[in-house]
């Protein structure tokens, strides 16, 4: 593979991506080591739909810079290509619910409650700066990262926005709390 998938991808970049042993430690953290080089063009051809992306030079400009740098400094570059790309990028604690949350193709946070529609209230106290944005700004789309409270946990986009009459989450402790619709958490 490390042989030839370079240069199919001179052939035909759109489709063939280069994979060889520059790429183990990105495969590694994806979980995608040891793969067929037909598996791979269709996991390349996910992430390319995923980060709306159609070349695959640029994706293998980022896993050579995940691998040359230090894990920090490729987050870094990472958000930097990001922000490039998309106009909103929100951040949502996974209000230590993630095991519930991760299945669901629902998000939302210990702030909210299904009892108010805070389109039409004046939001005041905690969680203030988090459900303004997150009820008036928030659109069909945005980049969404899932954290805990020190770590990642996944990543999706938006499928719809805060619409009191929406979706509810219903936890397993019977509390319920508004939700957008994501696609699914990756």
């Amino acid at each position: 593979m490390g042989v030839f998938s370079p240069w199919l991808y001179y052939i035909n970049p759109a489709i063939f991506p280069i994979v060889n042993s520059a790429n183990n430690e990105f495969h590694s953290w994806l979980e995608i080591q040891n793969k067929s080089y037909g598996e791979y063009i269709l996991i390349y051809e996910k992430i390319k739909t995923e980060l709306k992306c159609d070349d695959l030079g640029i994706i293998d400009a980022f896993v050579r810079d995940f691998v040359a740098d230090s894990s920090i400094v490729a987050a870094q570059k990472l958000v930097i290509k990001l922000k490039e790309k998309f106009t909103r990028i929100w951040r949502c604690a996974d209000s230590d619910s993630w095991n519930e949350l991760k299945d669901k193709d629902l998000l939302t946070f210990s702030w909210l409650n299904s009892n108010i529609d805070y389109k039409k209230i004046e939001i005041k106290g905690a969680g203030k700066n988090s459900i303004e944005p997150w009820v008036n700004e928030l659109k069909n789309g945005d980049l969404i990262f899932i954290m805990g409270k020190n770590n990642y946990n996944g990543i999706c986009f938006a499928c719809s926005e805060y619409n009191f009459s929406g979706p509810v989450i219903r936890f397993s402790s019977n509390d319920q709390k508004p939700a957008i619709m994501s696609d699914q958490i990756i």
